[in-house]
């Protein structure tokens, strides 16, 4: 018997995404998730505080939160055994899902200022970009990438 309460099940656009009208027959999901948006949300926290110190004219501050907000909260990222998937629904447009065959490819990490994640680059390609990913997840990651890509036994 289970001692822990019940959990209430999150909105959905919280919830990493339901990858299974996107995968091919016989193909795996071996990872999903979303970016992270707390540090846009410390962003607009702040840009927030400045607005009522400043007034009106500092709405302008919470401009850049809001964008960003607006482009990475309906993202999603996927990695199957075959596959990269990029899922975005920008605030303006149609959503859409970019993928990537993962034969030739290799996963790039990048650390900036204001953000982290992770490119996978082939040649000859975009590169598809999970961006707003923490430094954990993104070791995580590449862990899970080349793992994978060892011959099973």
């Amino acid at each position: 018997m289970s001692t822990e309460a019940p959990q209430a099940a999150l909105p959905a656009h919280l919830t990493a995404r339901d990858w299974s009208g996107d995968l091919m027959p016989e193909e795996q999901l071996l990872w999903s998730g979303r970016p992270s948006l707390a540090p846009l949300c410390l962003m607009a926290t702040v840009a927030f505080i400045f607005c009522l110190i400043v007034g009106p004219a500092g709405l302008i501050a919470l401009a850049p939160a809001s964008v960003l907000v607006g482009l990475y909260g309906r993202s999603a990222y996927a990695l199957t055994d075959r596959r990269i998937l990029a899922y975005s629904h920008p605030i303006f447009g149609t959503a859409r899902v970019e993928s990537m065959p993962r034969a030739g490819t290799y996963p790039r990490p990048f650390w900036t200022s204001s953000s982290n994640g992770i490119s996978f680059t082939a040649q000859h390609r975009k590169p598809l970009k999970f961006a707003m990913l923490s430094r954990k997840t993104v070791k995580e990651l590449i862990a899970l990438y080349a793992q994978s890509e060892r011959p099973m036994s």
